[in-house]
């Protein structure tokens, strides 16, 4: 409502401190590359992340009507769309891989994510 001309709307997860630089031109390039598809979810290691997409707008309805039906499954909500996941690589950092994805839930993974961060983007 606020935005008529958009089309889109990226979501991320405010727990991921390593997100890709291009994480919104490549969930849009595996849209474009799969026309039927409506939703492009980020994915690494084989794992689905459902926060972070980019999600059309002609879909808020059919959203809202599910939220208002009980839906709580992002990932089920998505996949009943069509949904596809863009697979995203590790960053590299001293001879370990850093999932781009990676969660700062606990103190311990916030330690850990300010321990990368400058090895990550220096």
């Amino acid at each position: 409502a606020n935005a008529p001309a958009a089309t889109h709307v990226l979501s991320v997860s405010s727990d991921a401190p390593f997100l890709p630089d291009d994480l919104a031109s490549r969930l849009a390039g595996a849209l474009a590359a799969e026309p039927a598809t409506r939703i492009a979810l980020a994915g690494s290691r084989g794992n689905v992340h459902p926060v972070i997409g980019l999600w059309p707008v002609t879909l808020a309805d059919d959203l809202e009507a599910s939220l208002r039906a009980g839906q709580r499954k992002v990932r089920a909500w998505a996949n009943g769309h069509g949904a596809i996941v863009a697979e995203f690589p590790m960053h590299a950092i001293a001879g370990g891989d850093v999932d781009p994805f990676f969660n700062a839930n606990t103190p311990e993974e916030l330690d850990e994510a300010r321990r990368l961060l400058p090895l990550i983007r220096p």
